[in-house]
């Protein structure tokens, strides 16, 4: 029942930012291999271009602030084989979004001249979504 939740999130998830237009079409396939791996929480890349993710909450990452590059339109869990994804980096020079599928919320990260390291609470799962250029 667990695994069906996650995969019923998961399609939710790629459907609403379809909807939004913030995906391309091909998003759909990646949903469809979205359901395979059962992790505590997840983030989706929902941008045309990769983004930093931390597997930990450590401070201590592979590439200085964060531990490897999500590519776009693919869950961390999925990609990296992780039970837990607890950040996101959005790097200088860029803004964009983060939404929490569990509680609706977004949270907007303006531009920065360092980059944004954003932890994410355990337990739930996010989505990374319009992020561009400043």
């Amino acid at each position: 029942m667990h695994n069906r939740r996650i995969a019923l999130l998961r399609a939710i998830c790629v459907v609403a930012t379809i909807c939004l237009g913030i995906l391309a079409p091909s998003a759909a396939s990646a949903a469809k291999t979205a359901e395979t791996l059962d992790a505590s929480n997840w983030v989706f890349n929902g941008t045309p271009i990769g983004i930093g993710v931390m597997r930990y909450w450590d401070g201590d990452y592979d590439h200085g602030k964060y531990d490897a590059v999500l590519p776009s339109l693919t869950f961390s869990d999925l990609e990296f084989g992780w039970n837990e994804t607890r950040g996101v980096y959005i790097g200088p020079g860029y803004r964009g979004q983060i939404s929490n599928v569990g509680t609706g919320a977004v949270s907007s990260y303006g531009c920065s001249t360092t980059g944004h390291q954003i932890h994410l609470r355990e337990g739930y799962n996010y989505v990374v979504q319009n992020v561009s250029r400043c």
